[in-house]
């Protein structure tokens, strides 16, 4: 297993709502608050991939109801169906386009 430091590694906030749209909010290293949310979109389509309720309320619950230890990979939480998991272990996996967004759950769902 490697060592891996997260000295330099961003704080990624839980998802946080803020009146009618959802903003996943990054603290950098300097402190800075900002959006990682460059498209919208992104987070809503990959609960439309995944299969699950995509509508802001739907995902605020979802974040809200999960939680994932530093222990456990995002892949291997309990609460994917098979399909789910093999989905985000293979787009992990092959790096593809999903892979962002994916990080971005994974660390929201560490709190």
């Amino acid at each position: 297993m490697q060592n891996v430091s997260l000295a330099n590694t961003p704080t990624i906030l839980p998802a946080t709502f803020v009146g009618k749209s959802a903003d996943i909010l990054i603290v950098g290293r300097t402190g800075k608050v900002r959006d990682i949310m460059t498209n919208p979109h992104q987070m809503t389509a990959l609960f439309q991939q995944l299969g699950l309720e995509s509508d802001e309320t739907a995902i605020r619950d979802f974040f809200e109801r999960h939680y994932l230890p530093q222990d456990v990979m995002l892949a291997d939480a309990p609460f994917w169906t098979p399909a789910q998991r093999a989905f985000l272990k293979e787009s992990l996996a092959c790096d593809d386009q999903w892979a962002t967004i994916i990080d971005h759950m994974d660390a929201s769902l560490r709190r």
